[in-house]
C-alpha cells in the first residue's frame, strides 16, 4: 500500500497488507508506505503482519510514516494502531516482528502504546513525561537508542510488553524455535539506556526485555536502566536481560529499591536464563565467550566445561570473587547441531534495599 498525499491522511477504518498461509509456511507481513502533510485518525488500524502455519510463521511486514514533523505536532495524537507482528510461533523456528518508521516521535502517545513492531525514527533520543504500555509488543530498536522519562514507566498486562535496545535480530537460528535479537552499534559505547524519574513497574503479567550493546575494555555494561525510584516486579511479570551474544556486555540496572514481590507464587522476577554468550552453529560449530566450547564440546566458566575432546571442553575465566560476566556458549556440530547459549548476568546497584520474592535466574540453556 503506497499513499501519497500533500495533505492530511486520516485513518478510520483499517488498511492491510497482511500475508496469507498454507499447511506449510506462511508469508511475511507486507509493506504500507504513507507520506502525507499530517496523519490523523481514531479508531483505525494499519496492519502488515504474517500468519501461523504448521512448520513456521512468517516475519511482520514494514510500515512507514513520512509527515511534517512540525505541523503533526500542532495537531492531536492520532488514535490508529500499527502493527507489524510475526506470526505466533509455530513449527520449528520463531519469525520476528517488523518495523515502524515515523518521522520523529510526535505521532507516539506515551499513554497509548498498543502498537507492535521494532519501532525506529529519525533520530536516537524520546523524552517523555510517563511511559504506559498496556498491550502490544512495543520494541524500541533505535540506534544508539536514549529514552528519559519524568516519571513512572508502568507495563501492566498479559500482553503487554516493552523490549529496549534490539536493533540486529537473526531470526530461525536454532531447533529451539529461538531467536537471537541484540543491539549491534558502530560507535563506542553504542549501548541502549533509558533514564526513569520515578517508578519502573511490571505487573500483572507484563514483561520488560532488555538488549545489550557493544562494550569496550573499560567497561562491561551493553545497556542502562537508570531509576531514581524503585523497580517494582509483581506476580507472573518479568525482566530479561540479554547480554551481547558477541561481546558479552550485559545490561546494568541502577535504582534505589528493587522489590520482587509476587503475591500468590514465585512466578515473577529476573530471568536470564541462556542469555549470555551465543552458542555455536552448524556453520560456526565452536562457540562464543573465553570459555566457549569447541566443536562437540560444552562451556566452561567457574569449571571446564565437558566434551568428548580435550580441545572441544569450554575453559575456565574470570574471577572468583567479581563474577561479572555471562557464562559462554557450547559448541554445535559443523552442518548439524547448534550449541546453547550461556547463561546471562544480572546486574543490580541499588543504593537502598534489595527485597526478593521471586526468582532471580541466570542458567545456561540447552538444545535438543
Amino acid at each position: 500500500v503506497f499513499i501519497d498525499a500533500t495533505g492530511q491522511v486520516t485513518v478510520n477504518g483499517t488498511i492491510t497488507a497482511n500475508a496469507t498461509s498454507t499447511m506449510d509456511s506462511s508469508g511475511s507481513g507486507g509493506g504500507i508506505y504513507i507520506i502525507c502533510h499530517t496523519f490523523a485518525g481514531d479508531g483505525g488500524n494499519v496492519r502488515a503482519t504474517s500468519m501461523s502455519s504448521a512448520n513456521g510463521g512468517g516475519g511482520g511486514g514494514r510500515i512507514a510514516v513520512i509527515y511534517n514533523a512540525g505541523a503533526q505536532a500542532a495537531i492531536a495524537k492520532p488514535r490508529v494502531i500499527f502493527s507489524v507482528a510475526a506470526a505466533p510461533a509455530g513449527g520449528q523456528n520463531n519469525a520476528d516482528i517488523g518495523t515502524l518508521y515515523f518521522s520523529d516521535t510526535v505521532l507516539l502517545d506515551e499513554t497509548w502504546l498498543p502498537h507492535t513492531g521494532r519501532i525506529l525514527w529519525g533520530g536516537s533520543t524520546w523524552t517523555v513525561n510517563s511511559l504506559t504500555v498496556t498491550s502490544g509488543l512495543i520494541r524500541l530498536a533505535q540506534s544508539n537508542l536514549q529514552v528519559s522519562v519524568s516519571n513512572d514507566v508502568l507495563v501492566s498486562g498479559s500482553s503487554a510488553k516493552l523490549q529496549l535496545g534490539g536493533n540486529t535480530a537473526m531470526t530461525n537460528y536454532d531447533r529451539n524455535g529461538n531467536q537471537m535479537v541484540y543491539t549491534s552499534e558502530s560507535e563506542m559505547p553504542g549501548y541502549p539506556a533509558i533514564t526513569i524519574g520515578g517508578n519502573l513497574i511490571i505487573t500483572n503479567g507484563g514483561s520488560l526485555t532488555v538488549y545489550s550493546g557493544t562494550t569496550n575494555a573499560t567497561s562491561n555494561t551493553g545497556s542502562l536502566v537508570r531509576v531514581a525510584g524503585s523497580i517494582l516486579i509483581y506476580s507472573n511479570s518479568w525482566i530479561y536481560p540479554h547480554s551481547q551474544p558477541y561481546s558479552g556486555g550485559s545490561p546494568v540496572f541502577k535504582t534505589t529499591f528493587l522489590r520482587i514481590e509476587p503475591t500468590a507464587n514465585t512466578n515473577a522476577g529476573i530471568d536470564a536464563t541462556g542469555r549470555g554468550f551465543r552458542g555455536g552453529t552448524p556453520a560456526h560449530p565452536a562457540g562464543w565467550g573465553p570459555g566457549c566450547g569447541g566443536q562437540d564440546g560444552a562451556g566452561g566458566y567457574g569449571g571446564r566445561g565437558g566434551g568428548i575432546s580435550v580441545p572441544a571442553r569450554g575453559a575456565t575465566y574470570g574471577d572468583s570473587n567479581a563474577p561479572a560476566l555471562p557464562g559462554s556458549g557450547g559448541g554445535g556440530e559443523a552442518g548439524a547441531w547448534w550449541g546453547a547459549n550461556g547463561g546471562g548476568s544480572i546486574r543490580i546497584e541499588a543504593s537502598d534495599t534489595v527485597s526478593m520474592k521471586g526468582k532471580m535466574v541466570a542458567d545456561g540453556g540447552s538444545t535438543p
